[in-house]
């Protein structure tokens, strides 16, 4: 199931800063970037906190209960892929 955008705007309105790499981050709406122009590496993105397939996730979706969501950049977004989030948490913190 996708995230709206005012689910989005609501959560930038929180916090516009990526979750890992705490840079400031845009909000693009549909129609901003034309469609032959590359996404900029800042735009916010639904990060999940349990990747797709994990335990925890599972968990939730079993219990129908939608996992926890921040927005984090899109080449943090992409960075992580379905890396645990204590392992990603740890590389972001260079341990």
């Amino acid at each position: 199931m996708g995230h709206s955008f005012l689910e989005k705007e609501t959560l930038y309105n929180q916090n516009p800063y990526c979750h890992w790499c705490k840079k400031l981050m845009h909000l693009y709406r549909a129609g901003d970037i034309k469609q032959y122009e590359q996404i900029p590496d800042d735009a916010a993105t639904v990060e999940h906190i349990y990747p797709h397939g994990s335990k925890q996730r599972n968990w939730y979706k079993s219990h129908h209960i939608r996992s926890p969501i921040v927005l984090a950049c899109l080449k943090c977004n992409g960075e992580r892929g379905c890396m645990p989030y204590e392992k990603f948490k740890e590389k972001m913190n260079g341990i």
